[in-house]
């Protein structure tokens, strides 16, 4: 195989081999440390940009001719500096084959740029050995085991997530970039024994070893773990992946462990990082009782959870954009009766019954956890029947995860727009009634003179879908006079019928009343079959599905400073709103992107 030969060692080559080995996985293990050193000269960058970006405002420009030039090209410089960055960012955000779900370009440069680092480490000081290379693709992707878990890591303690100053959510993409080079590594390491083994028939006595067997298992489990990750097979059903990668991530470090003893440092750190993350997230959890219900005429399932009264032994801290996982606690079954405690299976099982469900409340202001999902198979079916059987379960919540960046990086933008469809405004609602209350917060008295623009655009199958987003003291809030910071409701289906498949159970009842005297308030202020757009307490009321290329076009109008677009919604319509956003970033407008897409 080019070139490489099985030559005949001493055991000082051997060692030497093995020195060799153990040199490049080192390097290989620590190279992402540069990476880190990266991320903190870009911050230092970015806080330095904030910086004179304020100074400029705050300051009047220097009298001296001399001096005005001379800033006068360093701005310039600085300014071309952050353009071609800014389009190099927007680059990298594009989908690589649009609606394949293939992942964007960045995700593919940095895939390419660090499998051929690790590729170089895997050939380089082999020789013509052609074991010493297939060991090294073996213990290299070992070296990469900690990094991969510790991606993996939700907790905010996470010090990835410190260094770099993004979340789990954000960090997923290179666990996944990182698990597809390790497994391609692994599969060569495979390839490149077994051929060895044929080539000097030792094939058959070689596959009855016990060390062999695992590391074969082991190999087939990270297939399997990123077979069942790929993105349609996790919208196809998100429990098949969620139980088979927690138990192929578990089995698999014995596996590995039992296969050769030179990768067991590496072993030992993966189950340190582990054993750290499960305690977390274990100390992460609370049971609470929670009052769930289906809201009418909708299949949208809500758990609302007052913080107030509730029994945890400590306080969280709750912010807009944050998501938890929930699920019924070991002891409650899917009924919502007491299991039996020798019901051991069970009761491991269920704490794999847990679903990602977005904070759709502002916990601080409202003093509850309001939750809101759309009813699908598994664990939102079931609590569906057990709302309909009975208004207050328990239920176990796990997080609040994610959110370190979206709200804070808004703040900085004069304009914002916001668009979410369906469910996804269970992520944007409370961002949105965040930036509002930032908005209108009183200084000293008198009313802050607001310098920004905000833009809510909302799709929805029928109104019921938007009874949630209103606590009840904000609806008789609007005065129907507001001009800025209005929320576009667009209406697809109309405003009492479900869509097609719903639960034919879930119509309004006493609970619904307020909602249907709404609807109807709503339906006039449409003026029943009229086209035309109305307004109703500070809401603008559409029939059809929204033109997001009018919506981009007219916010990118109306402003001409830098502009925050964020959107929550399935995937294809963010990737068209991303279109007609990107025509303004080529234009050369500064502009901040954040898709919160459906997709686990």
């Amino acid at each position: 195989m080019l070139g490489y030969t099985f030559p005949e060692l001493s055991k000082p080559e051997k060692h030497a081999r093995r020195q060799a080995l153990d040199h490049y996985a080192s390097i290989a293990q620590w190279s992402p440390v540069l990476v880190l050193l990266g991320f903190q000269v870009y911050h230092i960058l970015c806080w330095i940009a904030r910086k004179r970006r304020v100074s400029d405002q705050e300051l009047s420009r220097p009298s001296s001719p001399y001096v005005k030039a001379v800033e006068a090209n360093s701005g310039a410089i600085v300014r071309k500096t952050r353009a071609v960055w800014k389009r190099a960012r927007w680059w990298a955000g594009e989908e690589v084959v649009e609606g394949w779900g293939w992942g964007t370009t960045g995700e593919w440069v940095v895939e390419g740029v660090w499998g051929l680092w690790l590729s170089i480490l895997c050939v380089r000081g082999t020789g013509h050995d052609y074991l010493h290379l297939t060991k090294r693709f073996g213990i290299i992707p070992s070296s990469q085991l900690p990094l991969h878990y510790l991606l993996a890591f939700k907790s905010p303690f996470s010090p990835l997530q410190i260094l770099t100053l993004r979340s789990h959510e954000s960090l997923n993409s290179a666990h996944q970039i990182l698990g597809r080079i390790i497994t391609f590594f692994f599969s060569l390491h495979v390839v490149f024994y077994v051929n060895f083994f044929i080539q000097n028939n030792r094939l058959l006595s070689r596959l009855q070893r016990p060390f062999i067997i695992c590391g074969l298992l082991g190999m087939l489990s990270f297939a399997i773990v990123g077979t069942t990750a790929l993105s349609k097979l996790r919208k196809w059903n998100y429990r098949v992946f969620y139980v088979t990668h927690v138990t192929l991530a578990t089995t698999v470090l014995p596996l590995l462990f039992f296969h050769v003893h030179h990768i067991r440092v590496f072993i030992w750190e993966t189950l340190a990082i582990y054993i750290l993350h499960t305690l977390l997230r274990m100390l992460n959890r609370r049971r609470y009782a929670g009052d769930v219900a289906m809201i009418p005429n909708t299949n949208l399932l809500r758990i609302e959870i007052p913080l107030a009264h509730s029994s945890a032994p400590r306080p969280l801290k709750w912010k807009a954009g944050q998501h938890v996982y929930v699920s019924l606690p070991h002891d409650v079954n899917s009924s919502g009766l007491p299991r039996s405690k020798s019901d051991i299976t069970a009761q491991l099982f269920a704490t794999l019954k847990t679903n990602p469900f977005t904070i759709a409340s502002l916990p601080s202001t409202d003093s509850s956890l309001l939750l809101v999902a759309r009813v699908m198979d598994g664990n939102t079916k079931a609590l569906a029947a057990l709302a309909r059987s009975s208004s207050e379960i328990p239920v176990v919540i796990e997080g609040p995860y994610g959110a370190i960046t979206p709200f804070s990086e808004l703040q900085e933008y004069e304009t914002i727009l916001l668009v979410a469809l369906g469910v996804g405004a269970t992520f944007v609602v409370p961002i949105w009634r965040q930036l509002l209350a930032l908005e209108n917060k009183e200084q000293e008295g008198v009313r802050r003179e607001r310098k920004r623009q905000i833009k809510f655009v909302w799709a929805v199958r029928n109104l019921a879908e938007t009874e949630w987003a209103f606590p009840r003291e904000e609806r008789s809030q609007g005065d129907g006079d507001q001009d800025e910071d209005v929320m576009d409701i667009y209406v697809t289906r109309g405003t009492s019928s479900t869509r097609s498949g719903e639960d034919p159970e879930i119509e309004a009842d006493g609970e619904g009343i307020e909602l249907v005297e709404r609807e109807g308030l709503l339906r006039e202020a449409m003026g029943g079959d009229e086209d035309e757009e109305k307004k109703f307490q500070g809401f603008h009321v559409h029939k059809g599905r929204p033109n997001f290329r009018n919506v981009v076009d007219n916010v990118f109008d109306k402003s001409s400073g830098r502009v925050a677009v964020l959107v929550c919604g399935p995937q294809k319509a963010a990737n068209d709103l991303r279109k007609f956003v990107g025509i303004h970033v080529k234009s050369g407008r500064e502009v901040y992107w954040h898709s919160e897409a459906f997709g686990l």
